[in-house]
């Protein structure tokens, strides 16, 4: 025998060795495939058979959880429903306080029991509005009413801001007329010159007002010495006329 049939002999010894130990080792370990059922129920024999004992047992667990889901879930939707309809609820009654709130359907405000909200049975257990005043007693009124009369009375108070300004900037123009500035007198300042005027008018008066009595004798006293000139001179003329024949006025 050569060399390789001794080779080949010893690798399939080897093999059939190898071969021989699998097959007692899947022997040892040996799973039972089949849907047969033990004597114990409670351990059954076949995997199959324990496969489908633990699917009975999640199956029948099913219909109890599929019901709590089912009543979770009507209950979700059905609190779904109610969400979807108290935020429009909501949505209106912050669009009434908006925009809609007059005088004749007041602004409403949840009602309040031990700083609780209150519900109202009839409307879906939502907060119990009432109408409600405003701090002065008054209907409390929409934020666009109130804005309205806001923007109004802005309007008035620029109004009146402006004839305020013109009234300072009139009062500044008189000041300075009165009091003066650096280039023109006031009229405090003329009334203080005028003063001064006259008290020199006054005080020239007194300095001058001898002169006007001295001047006035010495003018009576002049007007006498004309008068005896005049009858003088009526006497000359008459002589004249008397003894010579010259009249003296008419060849004046």
């Amino acid at each position: 025998m050569t060399l390789i049939g001794k080779l080949f002999v010893w690798i399939n010894l080897l093999l059939s060795a190898m071969m021989a130990v699998w097959a007692l080792a899947l022997y040892a370990n040996y799973t039972d495939w089949s849907g047969e059922k033990s004597p114990n129920e409670e351990n059954p024999k076949g995997l199959l058979a324990q496969q489908q004992k633990q699917i009975r047992t999640v199956v029948a667990g099913v219909p109890p959880a599929e019901a709590l889901w089912k009543t979770a879930r009507y209950t979700l939707q059905a609190q779904e429903d109610q969400r979807q309809s108290d935020l429009v609820w909501y949505g209106n009654e912050l669009k009434f306080l908006l925009t809609g709130a007059s005088e004749a359907d007041p602004g409403r405000a949840v009602v309040l029991n031990r700083n609780l909200p209150e519900l109202d049975p009839k409307n879906f257990y939502r907060p119990k509005m009432a109408a409600v005043n405003d701090r002065s007693g008054q209907p409390l009124l929409s934020m666009t009413a109130y804005d309205e009369r806001s923007k109004k009375a802005l309007e008035e108070l620029s109004s009146v801001l402006e004839q305020y300004e013109k009234a300072i900037q009139e009062d500044i123009e008189l000041t300075s007329e009165i009091a003066g500035t650096p280039e023109r007198k006031g009229l405090q300042q003329r009334v203080v010159d005028e003063r001064f005027k006259r008290e020199g008018i006054l005080e020239e008066q007194r300095l001058i007002e001898p002169l006007w009595k001295v001047t006035e004798v010495d003018t009576g006293l002049l007007l006498k010495r004309r008068e005896s000139l005049e009858e003088r001179l009526k006497e000359l003329s008459a002589y004249l006329v008397r003894k010579h024949g010259y009249n003296v006025t008419r060849n004046r």
